[in-house]
């Protein structure tokens, strides 16, 4: 009798350590998968918004601002200022450029003392210049 007994109990411990390993094997695939289903969403996240690279200079009249967009059309360029802040906005050539067009993206925070309705801009070469003069109400004091 105790031997019967014995096997049952050996046979329910196989089966439950069969579907623990079903168990295991299907976690594992799942955790395979899920992290590379995000590392393709991340991806392509990343494929449709570029940080260029940008350097802010500033003299006694004007700061100037350049953006470099390789790769860019003029006509897909997009400035604008809205309170201390820049924002430039342009999509790569899909012609040009490998895969889906990349479109760069980026806020650039700015002196306080710049007036944007004087602003220029030009993109000479992948290059984005912005030039934004400084705000009047300083002045020059001579030295005796």
């Amino acid at each position: 009798m105790v031997s019967g007994e014995n096997e049952r109990f050996e046979k329910e411990v196989r089966e439950i350590v069969r579907n623990l390993v079903g168990s295991a094997k299907s976690l594992i695939k799942l955790a395979i998968t899920i992290p590379a289903a995000m590392a393709v969403t991340v991806s392509k996240e990343l494929s449709k918004s570029l940080s260029p690279r940008y350097r802010v200079e500033e003299d006694e009249d004007v700061i100037r601002v350049e953006v470099e967009l390789p790769g860019v059309r003029k006509d897909s360029v997009r400035v604008f200022v809205r309170d201390r802040e820049l924002y430039v906005r342009a999509e790569r050539d899909p012609s040009i450029s490998t895969g889906a067009p990349r479109v760069y993206r980026a806020r650039i925070e700015l002196p306080d003392d710049v007036d944007p309705s004087g602003a220029r801009a030009r993109y000479v070469s992948g290059l984005l210049i912005v030039e934004l003069p400084k705000k009047g109400g300083g002045t020059q004091i001579p030295v005796e």
